[in-house]
């Protein structure tokens, strides 16, 4: 006799299979594109969803639920302006419903809770679901030459590993999200001077908030110096090989620290 878990389990995987063999593969396009003499005008977006059904062992000191079901939802758009090759404005937000089930699982799927930033861009609607509304990226670039600057709320990414991310300071990834297509922005400044192709020099300062509780994302919604981080880096391409180092204060902690890279 099959054990009703094993019956069900066999119901979804035969749903799954049908549904995923039945949907014709289809060529994604972008919501709106134009460009206009030397202006680009870009929008899109998607929407993502996943399900979890889990049985619980028989411990009620550990799961009050035998048993934990959900499905959630989340929807993105991204915008994109670019003047000729020197102005460029980007946006993302995302829409999120996730179920309580799954809100201690959301980083696996690239929804974290904890990244430092201002709250006055972010919106809760829900206190027992993840019902949220946050923009992701804002920012605006400019470019001259060999120079680039940077301002808003940006991705700041300073690790060229996967998994373990040691100077990634700035709302890494965890260990086990695997859904790593959209890193998270924080508030900061950015300037980044080219050196060569695979060579520069760059100063970061990126804002700092002090805990909030009430807040929708627990930071403050204005910045605190104190907090502020401010960090100098500089990476060298040599023999097929990168060399960085990098040295500042990260919240009121001075760091130091290289990187090598090689293939």
């Amino acid at each position: 006799m099959i054990p009703d878990r094993d019956l069900a389990l066999k119901k979804y995987s035969i749903i799954w299979i049908a549904i995923l063999t039945g949907v014709s593969p289809i060529t994604a396009q972008a919501l709106y594109e134009h460009d206009y003499n030397d202006a680009h005008i870009e929008a899109r977006g998607f929407l993502r969803s996943f399900a979890l059904q889990q049985k619980n062992p028989s411990s009620s000191a550990f799961y009050d639920q035998s048993s934990e079901t959900g499905v959630a939802f989340l929807g993105r758009i991204m915008g994109e302006y670019r003047q000729g090759d020197q102005l460029r404005l980007e946006f993302n937000a995302y829409q999120t419903y996730i179920p309580a089930t799954l809100i201690s699982r959301q980083g696996q799927f690239g929804a974290p809770l904890d990244v430092e930033r201002s709250a006055l861009l972010e919106n809760s609607f829900s206190t027992k679901k993840y019902i949220y509304l946050a923009v992701y990226r804002l920012n605006l670039k400019w470019s001259q030459q060999r120079l680039d600057l940077t301002l808003g709320r940006q991705t700041i990414n300073l690790a060229s590993t996967f998994f373990f991310t040691p100077n990634d300071f700035f709302a890494p990834f965890s260990a086990q999200a695997f859904y790593r297509v959209f890193k998270p922005g924080v508030d900061g400044v950015r300037a980044e001077y080219r050196l060569s192709n695979l060579s520069f020099l760059e100063v970061l300062a990126v804002m700092g908030y002090a805990n909030d509780v009430q807040s929708t994302n627990g930071w403050a919604d204005y910045p605190d110096s104190e907090l502020a981080s401010y960090l100098f880096r500089g990476f060298v391409n040599f023999a097929d090989s990168g060399f960085g180092m990098f040295t500042g204060v990260i919240r009121d902690n001075p760091v130091v620290g290289a990187s090598v890279q090689s293939e």
